[in-house]
């Protein structure tokens, strides 16, 4: 999930008719409502007093509108029952009661009809796209503009025209049609340029500044939003001032900015709430909040998207809620309420869904393609009208002249005449076949980038079943020689064997958990390097041996496995992230040993003056070139074939490439089939130092890490805060050798209640655990004793989980599955303070 995005406020060009022929204020108003001598006149002074109330309190408006309405009917006059239907409309829609405005207006357009007036027409088509709109039914919003387009045109209604022209730009622009949107808010530009209209110029500005800012193009989205926000600014309008100044944040989040960026927002917001400007202020305080959830400061994220959600759900407004719901989503989410994340999400999903249906955007299209065609034909045929118009006034000349110049010239005007209008007929006919060609090529993009989805989604069925297949293959291994260990008379040696097949499929078992853990943190961008001195010589050392060995479980000792001499000459030790590029090397050798049948397998590295150069070359099956690139996107394998015989799940390599990219290296490889394959990568330094090689000192630390340390700890009390029982048994077989006292506890609740009761030297904490979590009851047990020393232990292998376990008091971290001689090492650290 995209997590940190605000809300863009483009500007809408609403035009209401409002009357000030009288003041609110004034009390002349209700003396000559209640003087009035008939229905009539008081139709007309309700009327005008409810258009003095439209802007800033359109319930009062509305009541007004109602009485006149009641009237009009009462009289059956069905002129004034139209405009009093249309004024009611407007006033709910002033109120954002848009269900119960549009009722009315489309009331009041049946009457308009009824009496052929246009002008009307256009206007309540014009403002029921404008509702359609704010409730996020693009496709009607679009056919409502069409119509009113047409007409303004017809009627030569150029500001009219202007504004709807550019509101089905903002349509454009939330579909994400941004050549549309451009094309309709220059049309719009154009008009308003003419006519002089600065309002209306400055609102085209910002929209175009926010198709820059859509393009990462800040400095130009900032010049044209500042131009902007100097026009409203210059003419006094508080709400374009409040557009301007979210949109000015929005370029600051944009650029990572966060607290000039709430800066902006919270003016913003300020403006909107004195002007009372509804829409803006359920958007911009979804942007304040976005500010603070940049900020990492959730609970005031949270409130804000909450008060912007509310205020959404009141008035309608479908965008706001949308964002809402999809903000509230990612909060949850960034703070690991991955319940309350799941439902906000599917009510997100459910509702985007309703009001962005692929079969929506592809009809709005059509409806486009349409209207422009429309347009170019009414083009042509009024282009071919002029000339039949113009042929008729030739005919009658030359009627009137044909004495003077008989039937030749009357043979040549016409065939001139004949030829200028075939050329201009041609001329249109070009443009309609362009734009037909036009359309054709997005078809075929469409259909590419539909046959791409396609095989995307192939390669994630393939890779699911594959995963479903790894997956089991270690864990139908684990079950079935653990069942074996049950037979009483196994020999000692059998024993043996099977205790082998089992560690050595839980450790296949837990490395494709690692691989599915890593992809999912590169992709979340949340996979982070930790530099230090990384001594490369040892690891290779490491690798070597650790391969030497793996080859002969899986029956390949026929293989030789080699590490080329120039590398061991000295220990390079080089600045950067040992455990990635130990991964790096490891997936590497791995994926060769799989593919090499018979042969060889060699590695190593070369310094050059920035960087180490490293390569691993097998005599395996090969990989054709048309799939270099292929082979490093996730899923992919050569052959998703389920019986090729190598099986694996296609992210080893997708790993290894990001890895080595966040690394600050590059990747690539040289291959022919049936012939080997060798991968190379480059890992940049910024310091190196160079020691003389000990081959004793390496093989010390190698036969240090196989063996388990002995401890005595007689006298010693251990708490072990541990729900799964299979869990506490491999805790309760290491320490049971240190002497030390075990006591154990189910959840966080008994963990805190035995830490009452005893006098406990040393807590190893589970973190998930029932009644009580383990961050609750560390905090309990620290307000107790706060000198006891806690060690958590967990299941969670994200990133950020350890800091937050020291945050709630834990003395130190551990990840399962456990590394038996990192525990015992930390824990006889603590239990001696």
């Amino acid at each position: 999930m995209q997590a940190k995005r605000s809300i863009i406020i483009t500007v809408l060009f609403v035009v209401a008719n409002i009357s000030n022929i009288l003041s609110a204020e004034n009390p002349d108003s209700l003396k000559y409502l209640l003087s009035a001598t008939s229905n009539a006149e008081r139709i007309m002074i309700l009327n005008e007093l409810g258009n003095c109330y439209l802007v800033d309190s359109p319930l009062v408006a509305f009541g007004y509108y109602s009485e006149s309405y009641d009237l009009a009917r009462e009289l059956n006059i069905d002129s004034l029952k139209a405009l009093a239907s249309e004024k009611m409309g407007l006033a709910k829609s002033n109120h954002e009661e848009y269900r119960e405005s549009e009722g009315y207006l489309s009331q009041a357009l049946e009457y308009y009809k009824h009496f052929n007036n246009n002008e009307k027409i256009a206007g309540i088509n014009k403002e029921l796209g404008l509702i359609e709109y704010y409730q996020g039914n693009y496709e009607a919003a679009i056919r409502n503009y069409q119509k009113a387009l047409k007409l303004f045109s017809n009627l030569n209604k150029e500001q009219q025209e202007a504004d709807t022209y550019q509101n089905i730009g903002l349509v454009h622009h939330d579909l994400k049609n941004i050549d549309n949107a451009l094309y309709y808010y220059n049309k719009s530009l154009t008009i308003n340029e003419k006519l002089k209209n600065k309002n209306n110029i400055a609102g085209l500005t910002q929209n175009l500044g926010l198709i820059y800012l859509g393009n990462n193009k800040f400095d130009t989205a900032f010049e044209f939003i500042n131009r902007s926000l100097d026009i409203y600014r210059e003419l006094g309008k508080k709400e374009g001032i409040g557009i301007s100044l979210s949109n000015i944040g929005l370029i600051y989040q944009e650029q990572e900015k966060y607290d000039k960026a709430l800066s902006y927002y919270k003016e913003s917001l300020t403006v909107f709430n004195e002007v009372d400007y509804l829409i803006g202020r359920i958007l911009a305080t979804h942007n304040v909040g976005t500010s603070y959830f940049n900020l990492k400061k959730y609970d005031k994220a949270l409130e804000y998207y909450n008060k912007s959600l509310t205020m959404a759900q009141n008035a309608n407004f479908i965008q706001g809620i949308l964002a809402n719901y999809e903000a509230i989503s990612n909060l949850y989410s960034e703070t690991n309420n991955f319940q309350k994340s799941l439902d906000y999400y599917k009510l997100f999903d459910s509702l985007e869904d309703s009001i962005n249906t692929t079969e929506s955007k592809e009809r709005i299209m059509e409806m486009e393609t349409s209207y422009k065609l429309e347009l170019l034909d009414n083009e042509l045929r009024n282009k071919s009208n002029e000339l039949a118009q113009q042929k008729r006034l030739k005919y009658i000349f030359i009627t009137g002249t044909i004495i003077l110049f008989g039937l030749l010239l009357i043979t040549i005007f016409a065939y001139t005449d004949k030829r200028h209008a075939e050329k201009e007929l041609n001329e249109h006919r070009k443009k309609l076949e362009k734009l037909v060609a036009q359309k054709t090529d997005e078809l075929k993009i469409e259909i590419n980038e539909r046959k791409i989805a396609e095989e995307s989604d192939r390669l994630k069925s393939a890779f699911l079943s594959n995963m479903s297949h790894e997956l089991r293959t270690p864990m139908n291994a684990i079950i079935a020689f653990t069942n074996f260990l049950k037979v009483p008379d196994l020999s000692r040696t059998k024993r043996e064997e099977y205790i082998n097949y089992v560690t050595s499929a839980g450790e296949t078992l837990l490395g494709l958990i690692d691989d599915i853990i890593d992809i999912a943190k590169i992709e979340a961008h949340q996979l982070t390097i930790s530099k230090s001195d990384c001594n490369i010589t040892t690891i290779c050392i490491e690798l070597l041996n650790m391969f030497n060995e793996l080859k002969n479980r899986k029956n390949k000792e026929h293989i030789i496995l080699t590490l080329n001499p120039e590398s061991i000459k000295n220990f390079i030790i080089i600045d950067t992230d040992g455990k990635r590029l130990r991964q790096i090397l490891n997936n590497l050798l791995e994926n060769a040993l799989k593919y090499t049948c018979d042969g060889y397998i060699e590695f190593g590295f070369t310094r050059n003056e920035s960087d180490i150069q490293f390569y691993v070359k097998d005599s395996g099956i090969g990989i054709p070139e048309e799939k270099f690139d292929y082979i490093f996107e996730r899923f992919s394998q050569i052959n998703l074939s389920t019986n090729i015989g190598f099986g694996g799940t296609g992210l080893g390599l997708a790993i290894t490439k990001n890895l080595v990219k966040l690394l600050g290296g590059k990747i690539w490889l040289e291959s022919e089939l049936n012939v080997g394959t060798t991968f190379y990568f480059t890992i940049p330094y910024n310091k190196i130092k160079i020691e003389a090689y000990s081959d004793e000192n390496t093989n010390a630390k190698r036969k240090a890490s196989n063996s388990l340390i002995t401890y005595d700890w007689s006298g010693k009390k251990i708490l072990i805060a541990e729900d799964e029982d299979l869990n506490f048994k491999v805790l309760e077989s290491v320490l049971s050798k240190t002497k030390a006292q075990l006591l154990r506890a189910n959840n966080g609740i008994e963990a805190v209640n035995i830490f009452k009761e005893n006098q406990i030297n040393l807590v190893l904490m589970d973190i998930q655990m029932p009644d009580m979590d383990g961050y609750s009851a560390t905090q309990e047990i620290k307000k107790i004793n706060s000198r006891v020393p806690v060690v958590a232990q967990t299941s969670f292998a994200m990133e950020g989980e350890k800091e937050k376990c020291l945050l709630v008091g834990c003395n130190d971290y551990l990840s399962k599955p456990l590394n038996l001689n990192e525990l015992l090492l930390k824990i006889d650290k603590y239990i001696n303070l």
